[in-house]
């Protein structure tokens, strides 16, 4: 799957750049994700929480920069992770381009590939699309507040954040999330379905 995704902040290039080279503070603008361990400057651990209709999945794995151009405001970064409840993998690679769009406003465009095998990959490339382009409209107000953030602020900031989930079914109710909750049920048989009374008194 392949998403592509534009969008401005108010500040300029290189305070949006400063930003975007902090991984830690990134993640924070990630809804779900958690940073748990930095190996190196370009090499990190950590966890992706999604929720897709009544499954929550936490993905752990690693993320790296694999490039990172200050000339260019550019930079590409790797992760993978694993998913032991639904024996799901994924691999993403997220690509980053900024430039001037004017005074003290930058464009953000970007390109996410991602791969998933396992039980999650048996949802259409529809159920991520439907909430990517709200992602992005987040993601880009986060950074624009931390940037300006005051400096009594910024320690609050760097406090460990709690570890969120990402809505992505949830986000799709007008946009089939009866049919992301069909294939979900195709995918994990008895996932939503009710136990009868004598089902109960079977196994009690």
């Amino acid at each position: 799957m392949e998403f592509r995704r534009s969008g401005t902040v108010n500040a300029d290039v290189d305070a949006v750049w400063r930003m975007l080279s902090d991984v830690e503070r990134v993640a924070r603008c990630a809804p779900g994700a958690q940073i748990t361990r930095k190996i190196d400057d370009d090499h990190y651990e950590g966890v992706m929480s999604v929720r897709l209709g009544p499954i929550n999945s936490s993905f752990g794995g690693q993320l790296a920069i694999a490039e990172r151009h200050d000339d260019t405001h550019s930079a590409v970064l790797n992760a993978s992770g694993i998913d032991s409840s639904t024996k799901s993998t994924a691999r993403a690679t997220f690509r980053a381009q900024l430039s001037e769009a004017g005074p003290s406003l930058t464009q953000l465009d970007s390109v996410v590939e991602v791969q998933l095998s396992g039980r999650l990959a048996r949802f259409g490339k529809g159920i991520f699309e439907s909430v990517s382009v709200q992602l992005m409209e987040q993601f880009l107000a986060c950074l624009e507040a931390q940037i300006r953030a005051p400096a009594a602020e910024v320690a609050a900031l760097d406090e460990p954040p709690s570890l969120g989930v990402l809505p992505l079914a949830y986000g799709t109710a007008r946009m089939g999330l009866a049919s992301a909750v069909d294939r979900l049920k195709d995918a994990l048989p008895g996932v939503g379905e009710r136990k009868s009374d004598g089902d109960k008194r079977r196994q009690d």
